[in-house]
């Protein structure tokens, strides 16, 4: 097992601050009003936090982000447009009177910063096919046009009625689907002006913006507001946040929408930059790493490693999706980091996974040592695919003994060792030990948000090992040359280990998997081509840990 005092770190910890102001695993979630909401980066679109994205609600006046939309892609700017009195329905108005003129950018300014459902229902009508006269079918065309824009760009969770966003049956959207049409919206000519608008006049109309953050702000690119009974208070925000838009939607909230919106941008801009590049990977691992094991590292505490050491570089790795990025991974001494999907909900505490290390290597077969000094003698991965396993009840005392030939048998002594079998896991049925439930479930300092705090250092435990694959089991392994009785059990992504005869910080410790992983990885190509012995050769095995 490898200890504090004997490993070599890659990573430099001159001192415990600062750190990254978040890690993965804290899965930060704001404090809102909001009972939906979704922050994402405008550039990648990676979900940067959200809270019920996908449930459908009506969206009241957001509805007019896409009615902006279709009349900036079907409509002309300089097109006049006829008000009729079928243009005045109630609610929000943007005091257009009847028998005027304005031009569709008037109109569009009236839509989006006055929020003007007698706006909405004039460039409906005017772009669905008559200017001049007042004509509900072309207003009926106008909304079909607004749903094969949403179709297009797959909101499937959305359906428009009408082109204000006034409570009817069928009309509804989800954050997320909304943050998928400003992210277009942002990207049609003439939208973003209109949008990030404080005020206009011409025409001898006037407008000022309705979006109250601009004013509270100077970081904002626009907005948009909304509001009925069905939906609650609702916004679209737009924020430029370390050089790039912060794209924010909340619905049902109330009169602290806006503080919804200021607590959601704060939220973002302590968030890293979605994994976009290595360099963005790169540092959610290192904020991984730094929540418990710079800790280790720098001495402020003395207990077992979680991650150890970096034993590689960053690897970048091609994705088979295009709209997920590429992948990350990077190997430690005892696990291994993975970004699969960087434009996932990165609040989600799943954005970085350990790598399923321990149930590859029995998987394959691997003829490594499971544990101790890393020598040909066993026992090996490949003796606990051979193994059936059975589950213990909750309490019966561990006794079972591995040999170096892969032999499992009872002894008294084990048992004497005290440690009993938890209770089983739902998802395999086998039973973790019970010096890994204390200590995957201890509550210990981390780094959380650039503060040391008391935490969960495993949140959850399942997170870290994933689900047991094999019974605990004792084995009687050389470490530094003297043979030790250890406790081993394996999970999903990770072996644990514990030793009685260490001190009792280092007595529960992560195996070295992520050594094991890279000399599997490492074994010469024609080893395996026979089919016949997958074994490292001899001379290559001898690994001593001092």
């Amino acid at each position: 097992m490898l200890k504090r005092t004997t490993i070599v770190l890659l990573l430099t910890v001159t001192a415990l601050m600062p750190l990254l102001q978040w890690s993965p695993a804290t899965a930060l979630t704001p404090e809102v009003v909001a009972e939906q909401w979704i922050v994402v980066d405008g550039p990648t679109g990676a979900v940067i936090g959200a809270e019920d994205a996908t449930t459908r609600r009506p969206m009241a006046s957001l509805t007019k982000v896409m009615t902006a939309v279709v009349a900036l892609e079907r409509g002309n700017l300089d097109m006049p447009v006829t008000i009729t009195q079928g243009d005045k329905v109630p609610e929000s108005s943007a005091g257009i009177f009847v028998g005027t003129t304005p031009t569709l950018r008037t109109l569009l300014h009236g839509l989006l910063l006055a929020s003007g459902n007698d706006a909405a229902m004039a460039i409906a009508r005017a772009v669905g096919g008559s200017a001049s006269f007042e004509n509900d079918g072309a207003r009926a065309q106008f909304v079909a046009w607004m749903n094969e824009k949403a179709a297009e760009l797959g909101m499937d969770d959305t359906h428009f009625t009408n082109p204000h966003g006034l409570d009817e049956e069928g009309h509804f959207s989800t954050p997320a689907d909304l943050v998928t049409l400003t992210r277009y919206a942002l990207t049609v000519p003439d939208f973003r002006e209109i949008f990030g608008a404080e005020e206009f006049s011409d025409e001898g109309y006037s407008f000022v913006q309705g979006n109250q953050l601009t004013f509270l702000r100077d970081d904002v690119t626009g907005g948009k507001t909304g509001w009925t009974d069905d939906c609650g208070r609702c916004l679209i925000e737009v924020i430029w946040i370390d050089g790039r838009d912060v794209i924010i939607v909340l619905m049902g909230s109330d009169l602290n929408w806006y503080n919804d919106a200021i607590a959601l941008a704060d939220f973002s801009a302590a968030m890293p930059r979605p994994a976009d590049t290595p360099e963005r990977a790169a540092q959610h691992f290192d904020g991984l790493w730094e929540r418990t094991d710079s800790l280790v590292a720098a001495g402020v505490e003395e207990r077992s490693w979680l991650w150890g050491a970096p034993l590689t570089e960053l690897t970048q790795l091609a994705s088979t999706d295009s709209t997920t990025g590429a992948r990350y991974e990077r190997l430690y001494e005892k696990g291994s980091m993975e970004i699969n999907h960087p434009y996932s909900q990165m609040n989600s505490g799943w954005y970085i996974t350990p790598g399923r290390l321990a149930a590859t290597l029995i998987e394959e077969g691997a003829t490594l040592p499971v544990a101790g000094d890393i020598r040909p003698t066993g026992p090996h991965y490949a003796d606990l695919a051979e193994i059936s396993w059975q589950p213990q009840d909750a309490g019966t005392p561990i006794d079972s003994w591995l040999s170096s030939g892969g032999q499992l048998v009872a002894r008294d002594a084990m048992a004497a060792y005290g440690v009993v079998a938890g209770e089983p896991s739902d998802a395999t049925g086998l039973a973790t030990a019970s010096v890994f439930e204390d200590y995957l479930w201890q509550s210990a300092a981390v780094v959380e948000n650039g503060e040391i705090v008391d935490g969960l250092l495993f949140d959850p435990p399942v997170f870290a090992i994933g689900h047991p694959i094999t019974e605990a089991f004792w084995a009687t392994v050389p470490e530094n040359g003297e043979y030790v009785d250890v406790l081993v059990q394996c999970f999903e992504r990770r072996c644990l280990t514990y030793t009685p005869s260490h001190d009792p910080a280092w007595q529960v410790e992560m195996s070295n998997i992520g050594i094991h992983t890279q000399l599997w990885q490492a074994r010469p190509a024609d080893v395996t081509a026979t089919g016949q012995n997958s074994a490292i050769p001899r001379d290559r095995l001898v690994l001593k840990l001092s």
